[in-house]
Parts: structure tokens; sequence; C-alpha cells
């Protein structure tokens, strides 16, 4: 029965290591332990699909408001952070854990909930209910609120939105589990939203302050988020990364093309070189040949006078 247990916790396990901040509190919430009855259920395409544009569409309408997010970047979805929430989603538990972490990001947030399920529905209109759920925890955002998620039990209610709407995150992937006759909801972060006390958007003229390597382009759709820039900006821009941060990218010449073509550029460099100096050589030697006859001439000239 051990052995079964074991197995059936490696497929709820992510693939990558590490998954878990060190922390000796993380060692429990990391076990990716399946509790009993408990199902997780497949994510599909066209959910996926729908909870990043869902989220997004709100994310661009709240760009617009007041007070003014200074830079909400868009988001996007990330397997990585989908199968750490397939690891929590196996627990079947309402609470939320901040002990994973990403290739990429060395925090995590997520937004954990639950519905009872009453009757049969489509996949994306469950999603849909508990997005607008979430969504429904706070009324009306205020200066105080988005530069400060608010302490205790209030901060709790607004947990979720405020993960949903933070400037901070770019990223997110999210997995369901069916427990007796309820549905747990999980989505990731990376990087991870706001804690209680922290800020949930910074305020500031729009788009004045998008994180680096993103700007808004004011292009439909989602005119008002921040976007990641194209390659070519991003090296006008000399933004430091580290190895790891660099995207793969396939290049369209080798590395022996590219010496062959610094050599050809050498070369031509040469012989434009080359080509001025002769340029100036003649240009001298026919100053110098108007020189002598102009002085021959003058000479001529004061003899014969």
């Amino acid at each position: 029965m051990n052995e079964m247990s074991s197995e059936m916790d490696e497929i709820f396990k992510p693939t990558f290591r590490p998954y878990c901040a060190s922390r000796d509190i993380c060692r429990a919430d990391c076990t990716c332990f399946n509790t009993p009855n408990c199902t997780v259920l497949q994510m599909e395409d066209s959910v996926r699909n729908h909870i990043v544009c869902f989220l997004n569409e709100i994310r661009d309408i709240q760009s617009r408001g007041q007070p003014s997010p200074a830079g909400i970047p868009i988001l996007q979805y990330d397997h990585y952070l989908e199968q750490i929430s397939v690891c929590w989603a196996s627990l079947c538990t309402v609470d939320h854990s901040d002990c994973f972490i990403h290739p990429k990001f060395n925090e995590t947030s997520q937004s954990v909930g639950q519905m009872v399920l009453k009757k049969e529905k489509a996949p994306i209109f469950l999603w849909n209910e508990m997005l607008v759920k979430w969504l429904g925890g706070v009324g009306i955002l205020n200066v105080e609120i988005m530069t400060s998620l608010p302490e205790g039990e209030k901060g709790e209610e607004m947990y979720n939105y405020a993960q949903l709407l933070s400037d901070r995150i770019q990223f997110i992937g999210c997995a369901w589990a069916l427990f007796n006759n309820t549905i747990i909801y999980v989505c990731t972060f990376g990087p991870r939203g706001p804690s209680q006390g922290d800020y949930i958007c910074r305020i500031g003229v729009p788009c004045s302050k998008c994180p680096t390597g993103y700007e808004c382009d004011f292009k439909k759709p989602f005119t008002n988020l921040c976007k990641p820039m194209t390659a070519k900006k991003t090296k006008k821009t000399k933004t430091k990364t580290s190895p790891e941060d660099k995207p793969v990218k396939i290049l369209p010449h080798s590395r022996d093309t590219k010496n062959s073509s610094d050599r050809e550029t050498t070369e031509e460099s040469g012989d434009k070189k080359f080509l001025s100096a002769i340029a100036m050589a003649i240009t001298i030697i026919l100053i110098a040949v108007v020189v002598v006859l102009v002085g021959g001439f003058i000479a001529f000239y004061i003899w014969f006078v």
C-alpha cells in the first residue's frame, strides 16, 4: 500500500528540480502527497487559453482605471507553474503556499479556491465561475489598498484578487481537483504576487513602469498592458541579464558564418582605407603639380619682365 502511495505521489511532483524552497516549514507543502478521494482533473488547452485571455482582459481594464497603475504586464501561461499547481491541487486543500520555486523565479504565489459542483458544466464555465469569484474579493480599489495589501482578515479576503491584478506577476499556471463533490482550483504565479503589506500595483503614469524587457505598444488586444519587447528593441536597451534569463534563440547564421562575415567586413574596411590612401596621395600630387606650374609661371613672368 505504501509503495502504491509513493508511486502516485511521484505522478504529481514537478519534473524539474528544485521546485521547493529550502525552509524547513516547506517540506510538508512540497511532498505532493495525493489525499485520498482527491482526483486531479485534466487541464485542456481551451481552458488554459480562456484563463489567460480572461485575466488579461480584466488587467487591461484595470490599467485604465483610477487610481492609475503605472505598468501592468500581460500574463503568459507557463507549464512549469502548472506542474506546481498540480502538486498543490493533489492535496485538495483550500490554503495557499509560498514554498514553491520555479527555474526562473525564486518565489511564487498562489490563488486557491473551492466551489461545490452542483451540476455538470463545461470546464471553461466552471473555471470562469471561480475566476469571477476570485475577482469579487474587493469592491472599489483605492490608493491605500493599491499601495499596501491590508493586514489580517481583510488582507486574506483580498489575497486572491491581489494576486490576479498585481503588476508583479508575469506568468500563470493552473490546475484543479475534485474532492467528493467539491472542485479545488489552484493557480500559481511567477514572479510572486503581493503579500500583506506589499503594494498590489504601483501608481503613476500608465505604462511608465513596465518591467524590464516590457513596453506598451498600445495595440489590440490589451492595448494598455506591458508586453514583451521584440529581440531587436531589447538589444537597444542593453538590459543586463544572466545567462539563465536569456531565451534560447535559433540564429539565422552559424558561428562560422558569423566569423566569415566578420572577416569580410574587416577586409572590406581595409580596402576602403587603401583606396582612401590612394585618393589622398593623388590629391597631394595634383596639388604639388599645380604649385610647381604656378611657381614656374611666376618665375618665367619675372624673368621675362
